[in-house]
């Protein structure tokens, strides 16, 4: 990203001016003012600082903005504004335009001659900051350095200098993720407890069931043994009694029949189940032709939406405006879920219709067999009792039944034990899932307190630890290009106490191999150059963090009172290192050795308020 021009009128002390920033290399800025008769107040800073990120952003290093930017010399009710042409790092032009009286942001493509604003100056600032690869914050950061600026990096305390790396790391997303993950423990916590409270109580259940269960395996043993014992006492008194005979065959034959056929019990059973469940099954042929008629009378009633299709009115044809379309959308997709709901409850009873009767066709089929049935054992039954009191064989009949109960009576305590079993298993099974619950949640629980550590002081500490070594190059690569390599400066994340224990702690420290062992003891140029490099290594940072390099620098007044050497030497870093990264460097300095070094200069005049250009 580079800036092409800046244009202004009215603008803090500025008049109508217009600076070229293309490719300008090098460039000091000097002044003069005449209301205050010296240097200071003449504008400088208005050209090269103010009014640069003013038009850029809003609002400047040191916070001003709104109506505090107008020029109140200024001819009363002209426009007060700043314009600056600019090339994206794509290679497209822009050109942004920001004005008070009237109030306004606009943003142009230069290449296609069109007014690309948004609807707001918010959502147009955003644009702008989309172009420029960075916001107001990131640029100081990176491409400013001086006036409005916070105090040197050098000067602020250990705390101070976290929270202004924190503003150039991605922190931000640190405490956003801290604060998600935070939010994901306390809800883990909450399902864990309730996970737990589950399985304490699905544990009571299993422990009843597994009670039930001792219980149930002695009542079925004691009751086969009994058994054993019933059915051996029959087949003894049934071997005493003897039956002969033509009639003893026919009486076996309608007994092998009563074996096969059912009984008048069961006969009852199923004729009274057959009665009933006819009943039954009337009431639901109603409700189910009530539902039907309901869904007829429904869908007979249901506005019908039509579907829109390619953005269009499906009616008309005319095109529609996204927000129509998702209303026409939105009731088109209301409308079809009602006739589905509809269209699927009729379905359902109709098929559910179909079934009763068949049911109904075969419970009367039932009925009509069991009639029948009924009538062909009441005539076996008197035919047998004849044959019985002939013969004088009741005795061996009732023996004989009473043996054939016993035989097939089943355990009715092996029922009630493999219900037992079966609730036994599942409730294992749920106690088994309940206790795997808890577990998994136990693990995602210490994941995220891991997390939640690692996010408000592991990972923070961390990142601090391995940006130093980069900080601690690049500070110490700029003093070198500044001919001041007898200062080192060491970044460091750790502290040694005097009892050679360690701690974390953030520390930044300068010394000098021909002087001062810490930054205090340096001399006052040797702390100017210090500051100025390390700044620059976090500009180096900041840039490492934005979306592409920008090839403009503005340092404002960054040096007072350097000698002659420490002058030279800011020169040269400014024309030999800076000038690769950098085509347009503005230095604003009213130092007198700086202006014999730098023969590109724009000198700053402000005579009754307003500040023009010579």
């Amino acid at each position: 990203m580079k800036l092409l021009s800046f244009k202004a009128k009215n603008l803090f002390s500025l008049g109508d001016v217009s600076l070229d920033l293309d490719n300008r290399g090098l460039l000091l800025i000097t002044g003069y003012s005449v209301d205050e008769g010296g240097a200071n107040g003449s504008g400088k800073s208005s050209l090269s600082n103010k009014g640069l990120l003013w038009t850029l952003f809003g609002k400047t290093a040191g916070g001003e903005r709104a109506d505090a930017v107008i020029n109140r010399f200024a001819p009363e009710g002209e426009e007060t504004f700043g314009e600056i042409e600019l090339e994206s790092t794509s290679g497209g032009r822009f050109r942004i335009h920001r004005s008070r009286n009237p109030a306004r942001l606009l943003l142009y493509d230069v290449d296609s001659s069109k007014n690309i604003s948004a609807t707001t100056e918010k959502e147009t600032q955003v644009l702008i900051n989309k172009i420029l690869g960075r916001t107001r914050d990131t640029f100081i950061q990176t491409d400013f350095f001086g006036q409005g600026k916070s105090a040197s990096f050098l000067d602020l305390t250990p705390k101070a200098q976290v929270e202004l790396l924190e503003g150039i790391l991605p922190f931000e997303q640190l405490n956003e993720l801290g604060e998600r993950t935070k939010q994901s423990l306390a809800f883990v916590r909450a399902s864990k407890d309730k996970a737990i409270a589950k399985a304490a109580e699905v544990q009571g259940q299993l422990q009843e069931c597994q009670r039930q269960e001792r219980v149930l395996s002695t009542s079925v043993d004691k009751w086969e043994t009994d058994q054993l014992v019933t059915i051996e006492r029959l087949t003894t008194q049934l071997a005493e009694l003897q039956v002969t005979g033509a009639v003893h065959e026919r009486m076996k034959q309608i007994e092998d029949w009563f074996t096969i056929n059912p009984n008048q019990q069961h006969l009852n059973e199923l004729m009274a189940e057959a009665n009933v469940t006819l009943e039954e099954l009337d009431k639901y042929v109603k409700t189910y032709k009530d539902i039907i008629a309901q869904a007829d009378r429904d869908e007979y009633n249901l506005v019908v939406a039509p579907r829109p299709t390619n953005a269009s009115c499906p009616t008309c044809g005319t095109v529609i405006d996204s927000a129509l379309f998702k209303k026409l959308t939105k009731e088109y997709e209301i409308y079809d879920a009602q006739w589905s709901t509809i269209d699927a409850s009729k379905q359902t009873a109709i098929g559910y219709l179909e079934q009763v009767d068949a049911a109904i066709r075969v419970w009367r089929s039932t009925l009509t067999d069991c009639h029948k049935a009924r009538t062909d054992l009441d005539a076996k039954q008197r035919e047998l009792t004849v044959l019985q009191v002939e013969t004088s064989t009741l005795k061996v009949a009732q023996l004989e039944s009473a043996l054939e109960d016993a035989k097939l009576t089943p355990n009715p305590y092996t029922l009630l034990y493999d219900e037992n079993t079966k609730r036994l298993n599942q409730i294992t099974g749920y106690y088994n899932s309940a206790k795997s619950k808890v577990d998994e949640l136990t693990k995602e629980q210490l994941a995220l307190e891991f997390w939640v550590s690692a996010f408000n002081r592991d990972l923070k500490n961390e990142l601090l630890k391995q940006v130093c070594p980069f900080l601690e190059q690049k500070s110490n690569i700029h003093l070198s290009a500044l001919w001041n390599g007898q200062l080192t400066v060491k970044f460091q994340t750790t502290k040694t106490l005097k009892s050679n224990d360690e701690r974390t702690e953030f520390t930044v420290s300068v010394s000098s191999a021909t002087g001062g062992g810490t930054f205090d003891a340096l001399s006052g140029g040797e702390k100017q150059m210090a500051s100025f490099s390390v700044g620059m290594a976090l500009a180096d940072l900041a840039e490492s963090q934005v979306d592409g390099p920008s090839l403009l620098a503005i340092l404002d007044e960054p040096f007072v009172a350097l000698d002659g050497r420490n002058s030279e030497s800011v020169v040269n870093y400014l024309q030999t290192y800076l000038s690769k990264k950098k085509d347009t460097i503005l230095l604003v300095s009213n130092e007198e050795a700086l202006k014999m070094l730098i023969p590109n200069q724009v000198r700053v005049i402000k005579e009754n308020g307003i500040s023009r250009l010579e």
